[in-house]
């Protein structure tokens, strides 16, 4: 498998299957209240203009909302937005792995969906909860 520092949604699909992953979607920051009912492994461009994307984040959904960012900032606010609509606790990372002048986030988001999805335990993983949704 070989993967560009900034990968397209080809190829980060392509990977994903290749490694076993459940299904990806795909969503840009401002369409996060449109995933699909029953996704569970959602790749996040924070970029709201599908031209020009910027950084790949993602989450794996499931009774609960695992938000992933390689930089370990919180989540955006769509995402809380989403999480409260749902009903959903939200958990996220808070320990930078990438170094914000090189690639390959989207990478960092395969390898974050597999171990989500083979249950890696979520504080050995870096996730911490968010305690309070801010207001809408």
């Amino acid at each position: 498998m070989k993967l560009n520092p900034r990968s397209s949604v080809i190829e980060l699909k392509s990977i994903g299957e290749q490694m076993g992953l459940d299904p990806i979607h795909f969503t840009m920051r401002d369409d996060i209240c449109d995933i699909p009912k029953g996704s569970k492994n959602v790749i996040i461009n924070l970029s709201d203009n599908p031209l020009n994307g910027t950084h790949w984040t993602c989450c794996r959904i499931t009774d609960s909302v695992l938000y992933w960012d390689s930089f370990g900032l919180v989540c955006p606010t769509e995402l809380l937005d989403y999480a409260k609509k749902n009903n959903k606790k939200i958990y996220y990372n808070i320990k930078q792995i990438q170094n914000i002048n090189h690639g390959y986030c989207g990478a960092y988001c395969l390898l974050a969906l597999y171990c989500m999805q083979h249950n890696k335990d979520v504080e050995d993983f870096g996730l911490k909860p968010i305690r309070s949704f801010p207001p809408i």
